[in-house]
């Protein structure tokens, strides 16, 4: 004999309060990891509820709070050491205080843009450490954009099924290198990184629950110290977050506090979204410099945040001196870029601090198409807290 309707109304009711937990944890936060968890806890529940009713042992509120506990208590340990419960609800993030844009769709694929100029020395290891370290169901591309390396790079990479190279026969530099494999990424988050790098196992779950709760949060992982030799990782010397003075020469350092006022620009994880809606980069810079401290001060000022994620450690190989010539003169215009695009009445403090600076605005260019086409000018105080001098 089948179930009356309203026996089927209450057989239905009763399964989507068991179910009701990981269906609402994949849809806030979409971390199927976690859905999964709580969807084995549910089912258990559900035929622990046919128990129940067979022998009438248990008041059905009593067992859904016991499957609620033990559910929440599962949430709790997953999410332990990166937000508190209320605020993966709220609309305002307890970091920074910024309102919280969940993403429409959840953040599970990832692109890897690298740019290199004669990287061969570490490029080989560097892949294999990121594909080693990460799940083939979230990489999804690695873009190497060689920048007239000599010899060209690609022969190097054909063994590698997931690495697309973008070549430039003319040495475009640093900036619009990444510019250009950042616009061709297709995955839902673009991780930057150097062409010298080893991620630790997991190095991307942080990033990506970070993500998950705000499109607009840019995130860098902890960066340990890399041996170019022996590819080994020291953990006792680690690169947190950066702070500038005013004149724009940044620094590290570590107040405790998961913020970064200034990121070094070499390692971060972006939304795609958020990487077009926020501007990219300054495509009228040259070469290198200036760009993370633009960057950084524009994600603060169009209302996203910058975080730093613990519990994810990439090491870098940190090189005694450039294995290139430097322009001093290109990095003095792409600092005054950045001045005279973003720090408005703050300005003539840069130009007291470092008079050479003022005679370079002449000659910086057109910033015309950077100049508020993104956002209104917000956390004022949050960017300029970077300052320590």
């Amino acid at each position: 004999m089948g179930l009356s309707p309203h026996s089927a109304m209450q057989t239905c009711l009763r399964v989507a309060l068991i179910f009701a937990a990981p269906i609402g944890s994949l849809a806030t936060l979409g971390d199927l990891q976690l859905a999964a968890i709580l969807a084995v806890g549910s089912l258990m529940a559900s035929f622990m509820d046919v128990f129940r009713q067979r022998r009438r042992c248990l008041p059905f509120p009593v067992l859904l709070l016991l499957v609620y506990s033990a559910q929440m208590t599962c949430f709790m340990v997953a999410m332990h050491g990166n937000v508190s419960i209320s605020s993966s609800f709220s609309k305002v993030s307890p970091e920074s205080g910024a309102t919280l844009y969940p993403p429409a769709m959840p953040i599970r694929s990832i692109s890897i843009v690298m740019a290199a100029h004669n990287e061969q020395l570490y490029l080989e290891r560097t892949l294999d450490s990121i594909i080693g370290s990460t799940p083939a169901d979230v990489l999804r591309e690695i873009i190497v954009v060689d920048d007239a390396s000599e010899p060209p790079l690609k022969p190097m990479l054909d063994k590698y099924p997931l690495v697309k190279v973008l070549r430039h026969e003319k040495r475009l530099g640093l900036i619009k290198s990444k510019t250009r494999g950042g616009n061709t990424a297709v995955s839902d988050m673009i991780m930057f990184l150097d062409a010298h790098v080893k991620p630790a196992k997991d190095w991307h779950l942080p990033l990506l629950r970070h993500m998950n709760r705000n499109y607009k949060r840019v995130v860098v992982p902890m960066i340990p110290i890399l041996n170019g030799d022996n590819w080994v990782v020291n953990e006792n010397a680690v690169g947190v977050k950066m702070m500038f003075d005013w004149t724009l020469f940044f620094q590290w350092f570590d107040d405790r506090n998961d913020l970064v006022p200034c990121m070094s620009g070499g390692l971060f994880g972006i939304t795609r979204q958020w990487w077009h809606e926020s501007g990219e980069y300054d495509y009228g810079m040259s070469m290198w410099g200036a760009e993370n401290i633009e960057q950084s001060i524009r994600i603060w000022l169009c209302g996203g945040e910058i975080i730093v994620a613990r519990d994810s450690r990439i090491a870098h190989v940190f090189r005694s001196k450039f294995p290139y010539t430097i322009n001093n003169t290109e990095i003095y215009i792409n600092k005054v870029r950045t001045v005279e695009t973003w720090f408005d009445e703050y300005k003539e403090m840069v130009y007291q601090a470092d008079p050479g600076a003022l005679r370079v605005v002449p000659f910086m260019g057109n910033i015309s198409d950077r100049l508020a086409p993104y956002c209104t000018t917000t956390h004022v105080g949050m960017v300029f807290a970077c300052q320590f001098a």
